[in-house]
C-alpha cells in the first residue's frame, strides 16, 4: 500500500483551486464556490471494476470518479480514486493475499503506515460487517506537510485478495460524513478475481537513473531491468515506501510479489562488512515471530547468487529473499517478498523477474549518464518554512541557502526527511561518489563557535562506537571561518569517517554533516569542499515574500508577478488549510482583479499532469454551467511553460483562467474585468509580468 503521506499532496487541492476561481453564477448574485459546483458533467453514472469485481455507484455529480492511468497517477496501487468538491477523497487498493485474517491484514497495513507517515495517531481497530465481508476498521489522524488530514481505512478479504477502502480529507474542511458516501457506493460483484492487465511504466527522467523505452536504466550502478511477462516497474514514489535505499523496483500485481535491488559503493572493507551486516539484519528482521529457512539459489545477471530465505511475522508473515552480489566496485543487494501464504507457487516467478536485471557495459553506462547530466533537476518541495527547487534548498526560518555542486544529487526535505531523522532540516546524497550531506540547523543564542562545535561532537558518543575527535583547520564558509572536526565510528565491522562543519549566524547554529560508506570519503574531499561553498547564511534577508505597489515576489513558492500600471491592492488570501505548500495573492483595482495561485506538487511528474487535467477539467465544466454563452479554451506560453487560457463571460464580466506548472509548482491565474477588450489588455499585462524565480 502506499504511504498515506503521498497520497494527500495530490488530491487535497482541487476544491480549493477551483473555490478561489470563484466567479459569479449567470442570473444569481452568489459566487460560483464549492457548495454549488460539480465535479462531473453529468451525475455518475458508476463503474465496475472488471478484474476485481468491485463497483461504484451512486454518487452524485459533485463527485468525480478516477481509474485506470488517471487513478495510478494519483495513488499507486489504486484501482479507483473518487474525489468530491468540498474536500473528501476515497479510494480502492486490490492486493494478492492469500486465505488471511482480516485482523491481520489491518496490522500488515497499520504497521506499513507507522514506518511512513510522521506521528500519525490511530484509532482502535474496530470489527464490523461491510458488504457481507468481516471487516476491519481503522482511523488515523496525521499532519502532512504541516496540514492536518484524517483518514478512515476499512480493508477486508474477498477470493484471496486484500481489499482496502479509504476515505481521507483535512481536518480544518471537515466535510460533515461525505465519506460514508463514498464507503456505501462501494459493492462487491458477483463473479471470479483475475489479474489485471500489466500497464507499463511511462518513460521518464530520474536523478541518475531514467526509464527509457521500457527500461530501467541507473548509469551509476550499471544497472539496468526490461520488466518479464507480468512484472512491471515500480515508480520512483513506490520504491520510498517499498524498502530503503532501493535503486529499482519490480512488482507482479497478478502474484503480489515484489523485487527491488538496492546497489552501493563497496570498496576496500566495505565488501565483508555488507556481507555480515546483510546476515545480521536477516538476524534481526526474523525476530520471535518469524523463521529463519534453508538458503536458496536464483540466477541474477548471468551468475547464480545464494539468497537467505526467512520468514517475517509483520502482522502477516512475509517469505522474504535476500541474496548480494558485487561487479567491481559495486554491490548489489537484491531483496524479493510476498505473502507466506503464496510461497509455493511464487518462487519460479521470483526467478522469471529477475531474469529481466542485466549489468550496462561501461560505454552504455557514460552514453546514459552523459544524457542524464543534461536533465534539469526536477526535484521540488515547498513546506511552512522551506523550499526546494532547482537544486537549491532554502530554509526561511534559519536563514541558510545550499546551492548543490554538480553531479547526481538526491535531495529529501520536509516529512521525507524528518522520517530518516527527525532534527535534520535536509539531507542529500550524491550517487557517483556515495557521498552523503545532512542539515541541522537549531536555536544557539549566546553560544560561541567554540562552545556550539564541542556541544555537536558530544553527541557522538563512545558507547555508539565513536572515537576521539580529530580536529581541523576552520574552512570559510560564506566569508567567515568554520570549525571542522571528524569523526571516525565503528560499525558493521568497519570504520567510517564522518567530518562535522559547525557555524553559528544569526543565532542558530548550522551542523553540516558529510559521510560515506568504506572508502568514499577519503576520495570526495574535492566534493565536500564544494559542497561547504555552496552554503550561504542570509539569515533574516532570506525572506519568504516581498511586495510593493504593484509588485508581489514568492521566494517560497518561486515566482513574481508585476502589475501594469499603479493603484493595486495587493492581498495574500491563502486558504490556511494548505498555505504550508503554496500561495496565493489577490490583486484588485477597481472593477480589475488578478487572483494568482501556486501549489507545489511533491510527487511524479505524472501525478502532476493528471492532477492539472483534473483542475482544467473542473473548471471548463463550471465556467461553462455558469457563462453567457460557454467558455473557449486557447494555448499561449508564459515564460517557457505552455499554458491553457479559458476565457468566460458572466454576466456583464469578461474574464481568463489560465493554467500551467513548472518544477513541481501548479499555477492558476484568474483574470476578472468589464468589457471582453479590457480582460484580453489585463490578461495579456498580467502574463507578461510574470517570471518564475530561480
Amino acid at each position: 500500500m502506499r504511504s498515506l503521506r503521498d497520497v494527500s499532496s495530490v488530491l487535497l487541492l482541487c476544491s480549493i483551486v477551483l473555490g478561489a476561481g470563484a466567479c459569479k453564477k449567470k442570473g444569481n448574485a452568489s459566487a460560483l464556490r464549492s457548495e454549488n459546483m460539480v465535479a462531473s458533467e453529468t451525475a455518475v453514472a458508476g463503474f465496475t471494476h472488471p478484474n476485481y469485481r468491485f463497483k461504484v455507484e451512486g454518487l452524485d455529480d459533485r463527485w468525480k470518479i478516477m481509474v485506470g492511468e488517471e487513478a495510478g497517477n494519483v495513488l499507486p496501487d489504486a484501482s479507483l480514486v473518487a474525489m468530491r468538491i468540498g474536500g473528501i477523497y476515497g479510494g480502492i487498493v486490490v492486493e494478492p493475499l492469500g486465505d488471511v485474517d482480516p485482523s491481520n491484514y489491518i496490522k500488515l497495513l497499520v504497521s506499513n503506515m507507522t514506518a511512513s507517515l510522521v506521528d500519525p495517531e490511530f484509532s482502535e481497530t474496530e470489527t464490523l460487517e461491510y458488504k457481507g465481508k468481516d471487516a476491519r476498521v481503522v482511523e488515523i489522524d496525521v499532519k502532512v506537510n504541516g496540514i492536518p488530514f484524517h483518514y478512515r481505512l476499512l480493508a477486508f478479504v474477498h477470493q484471496g485478495f486484500g481489499y482496502q477502502v479509504l476515505t481521507w480529507e483535512t481536518t480544518a474542511k471537515s466535510g460533515g460524513g461525505h465519506g460514508k458516501e463514498f464507503f456505501d457506493a462501494v459493492e462487491i460483484v458477483e463473479g471470479e478475481i483475475t489479474a489485471p492487465p500489466v500497464v507499463a511504466l511511462a518513460d521518464s527522467n530520474g536523478i541518475g537513473r531514467r526509464v527509457h523505452q521500457g527500461r530501467f536504466e541507473s548509469p551509476v550502478f550499471r544497472l539496468a531491468v526490461r520488466p518479464a511477462e507480468g512484472w512491471k516497474l515500480m515508480s520512483e514514489t513506490e520504491l520510498l515506501q517499498q524498502t530503503d535505499g532501493a535503486e529499482m523496483g519490480l512488482k507482479h500485481d497478478g502474484l503480489g510479489a515484489y523485487v527491488a535491488i538496492a546497489p552501493e559503493h563497496a570498496a576496500g572493507s566495505r565488501r565483508e562488512a555488507l556481507e555480515a551486516a546483510m546476515l545480521e539484519d536477516v538476524t534481526a528482521s526474523v525476530g520471535d515471530g518469524g523463521e529463519v529457512l534453508e538458503p536458496g539459489r536464483f540466477e541474477v545477471c548471468g551468475r547464480e547468487v545464494e539468497f537467505q530465505r526467512f520468514v517475517v511475522d509483520a502482522g502477516l508473515p512475509l517469505r522474504m529473499y535476500q541474496g548480494l552480489f558485487f561487479e567491481g566496485e559495486i554491490s548489489y543487494k537484491v531483496t524479493a517478498w510476498h505473502f507466506e501464504q503464496r510461497s509455493g507457487e511464487l518462487a519460479p516467478a521470483i526467478q522469471e523477474g529477475l531474469g529481466g536485471v542485466s549489468l550496462l557495459t561501461a560505454e552504455e553506462a557514460a552514453a546514459i549518464g552523459t544524457d542524464l547530466a543534461k536533465v534539469p533537476d526536477h526535484q521540488s518541495a515547498v513546506g511552512p518554512e522551506f523550499s526546494l527547487r532547482g537544486g537549491v534548498y532554502r530554509d526561511f526560518e534559519s536563514g541558510v541557502v545550499w546551492r548543490k555542486p554538480d553531479g547526481f544529487w538526491r535531495i529529501t526535505s520536509g516529512d521525507q526527511a524528518t522520517l530518516n531523522n527527525s532534527v535534520i532540516s535536509f539531507q542529500a546524497e550524491e550517487l557517483s561518489h556515495g557521498l552523503y550531506l545532512q542539515l541541522v540547523s537549531e536555536s544557539a543564542e549566546d553560544w560561541s563557535e567554540e562552545d556550539y562545535h564541542v556541544a555537536v561532537l558530544s553527541n557522538f558518543a563512545p558507547e555508539e562506537g565513536f572515537g576521539e575527535p580529530v580536529s581541523f583547520d576552520p574552512v570559510d564558509v560564506d566569508g567567515k571561518p568554520a570549525l571542522v572536526s571528524k569523526v571516525s565510528q565503528d560499525i558493521q565491522g568497519m570504520t567510517m569517517e564522518r567530518f562535522v562543519v559547525t557555524t553559528v549566524r544569526g543565532g542558530f547554529g548550522h551542523q553540516m554533516q558529510f559521510w560515506s560508506w568504506g572508502d568514499g570519503v577519503k576520495g570526495t574531499p574535492e566534493l565536500i569542499g564544494k559542497c561547504v561553498a555552496g552554503f550561504t547564511f542570509p539569515g533574516e534577508t532570506l525572506v519568504k515574500t516581498e511586495k510593493s505597489s504593484n509588485t508581489y515576489h514568492d521566494h517560497r513558492v518561486g515566482y513574481r508577478i508585476s502589475l501594469p500600471g499603479i493603484g493595486w491592492r495587493i492581498r495574500e488570501d491563502m486558504d490556511p488549510t494548505i498555505a504550508p505548500i503554496g500561495s496565493s495573492v489577490s490583486c484588485t483595482r477597481g472593477r480589475e482583479s488578478v487572483m494568482l495561485m501556486g501549489l507545489n506538487i511533491n510527487d511524479s511528474r505524472q501525478a502532476q499532469a493528471t492532477m492539472r487535467a483534473i483542475i482544467e477539467n473542473m473548471l471548463k465544466i463550471n465556467y461553462d454551467r455558469a457563462s453567457n454563452s460557454g467558455s473557449t479554451e486557447s494555448s499561449t506560453v508564459i515564460k517557457g511553460a505552455t499554458a491553457k487560457v479559458m476565457s468566460f463571460e458572466i454576466g456583464d464580466r469578461h474574464g481568463r483562467a489560465i493554467t500551467f506548472s513548472h518544477q513541481g509548482v501548479i499555477y492558476l491565474m484568474i483574470v476578472d474585468a468589464g468589457q471582453p477588450a479590457a480582460a484580453e489588455k489585463l490578461s495579456k499585462a498580467v502574463i507578461g509580468g510574470f517570471d518564475f524565480l530561480p
